[in-house]
């Protein structure tokens, strides 16, 4: 898509942005797996479309594999101007080059899609019963009162036994339905305002601006060239179907990020050849980005030796919170899994605590889990929960403190839980 060297500085740039502070790099909450799947399925079009060989197609396929298992509905959007790429260079072909697409890239991409989308099918049956019922579709239909599309109604009929989990979806969630709904404009402007303070910030923006105003002095739209053209469709295509959901974050973007940083590098490119009245503008501009780029890096590494503030909550740019990771339960599971026999732990939160963090998960074979997780909801409740599993081990982890406090369940509680 672009040459060598700028594709270096394209790297340099994305591991600078998102490998080094970014809730990619240091959390659960992240794209780079679909952001891999993209950029493999992305880097082997022009390989295809100059030679058509087998490897190429078995790379593509392994993308396409992995863009469906992370992201599949983003993914749709992403890949849909790739493949008909692929279909318009066939359809250009001669015929003896038709039957080696054919065999070279359709049949390969067939067969790696189909194993996935049949290794996906047996892990859904598995866990819900039907290889077309996603253990996420669950979860939307148990929990989630506002639906995924603002066309859609809202689920009355759920009913939550915690406070905090009705706080989320009939405080913000519903509101972002309502803000969907009723203000579709501004909904989809903050949305782009996320992603773009996401993946370039003020500063990686900067090539953006510059192309407003070189674009009057002499450059078209159709001075930019087939590839970025196709690069702009493939971003118009993913810009649209994340304008749909109701929800968004930055990592729902993934799929499109190697197509969104290779633009990034056509805009730089651009700032750079650009030359105003013989002062070389452009130059100086991409080298005071650079560095700007590098010295930010360093102030980002040095921030807790220099005593920096963190960036605000809602901005999480170069510095994750690490918040809905459920990491402090990390070292409690693994004491436990040391510790003969089965066991209840039952996570009892502050009233004040983070309602993103959450530290109760399970597998979806539940009865034969050596760990149950469950909330605190009471002596009464929890004193029924603990009657079902009465040859389990029973722990109360208050997960808040620093660090999470696991003892023995009280003695008491379970007093007058043994006697009902």
């Amino acid at each position: 898509m672009v040459p060598p060297a700028w594709a270096l500085l394209g790297g340099i740039l994305v591991i600078i942005r998102l490998g080094t502070f970014s809730c990619w790099a240091d959390s659960y909450s992240g794209g780079s797996v679909a952001a891999l799947g993209g950029a493999l399925v992305l880097g082997t079009l022009p390989r295809i479309q100059r030679h058509p060989r087998v490897r190429h197609s078995v790379t593509m396929g392994i993308g396409l594999a992995i863009l469906g298992n992370s992201r599949p509905y983003e993914s749709v959007f992403y890949t849909a101007p790739i493949l008909l790429a692929i279909g318009s260079s066939m359809w250009k072909s001669p015929s003896l080059m038709r039957k080696q697409y054919w065999q070279r890239v359709i049949a390969p991409q067939v067969v790696i899609v189909l194993l996935a989308l049949s290794a996906m099918a047996y892990y859904f049956k598995r866990c819900t019963g039907s290889p077309l019922v996603t253990p996420y579709l669950v979860n939307v239909r148990m929990y989630e009162t506002a639906p995924l599309f603002p066309w859609q109604e809202l689920n009355t009929q759920i009913r939550y036994r915690h406070p905090s989990m009705a706080q989320i979806q009939l405080g913000e969630h519903v509101q972002q339905y309502e803000s969907a709904r009723h203000e579709p404009v501004t909904h989809f402007l903050l949305r782009v305002l996320k992603a773009g303070l996401f993946f370039s910030g003020p500063l990686l923006m900067l090539p953006w601006f510059v192309m407003g105003v070189i674009l009057p002095y002499g450059l078209s739209i159709r001075d930019l060239g087939q590839k970025t053209a196709l690069l702009m469709k493939i971003c118009f295509f993913s810009i649209l179907g994340m304008s749909l959901p109701i929800y968004y974050e930055p990592y729902y973007t993934a799929p499109v990020c190697c197509a969104l940083y290779a633009l990034e590098i056509q805009a730089v490119r651009r700032m750079f050849i650009f030359n105003r009245h013989g002062r070389q503008t452009g130059k100086l501009l991409v080298r005071y980005m650079l560095f700007a780029c590098v010295t930010l890096l360093g102030i980002r590494a040095f921030s807790k030796v220099l005593h920096l503030p963190s960036p605000p909550q809602w901005y999480h740019d170069w510095e994750s919170t690490g918040g809905g990771q459920g990491l402090g339960r990390t070292p409690v599971e693994a004491k436990l899994v040391q510790d003969p026999g089965r066991h209840l732990v039952i996570v009892r939160y502050r009233a004040d605590r983070d309602s993103e963090t959450a530290s109760v998960a399970n597998g979806s074979d539940l009865e034969n889990s050596r760990i149950v997780w469950a909330r605190d909801m009471g002596l009464e409740q929890n004193a029924e929960l603990i009657r079902y599993y009465p040859s389990r081990k029973v722990w109360l982890l208050e997960p808040d403190d620093i660090p999470p406090q696991l003892s023995s369940y009280p003695v008491k509680d379970l007093s007058s839980t043994r006697l009902h």
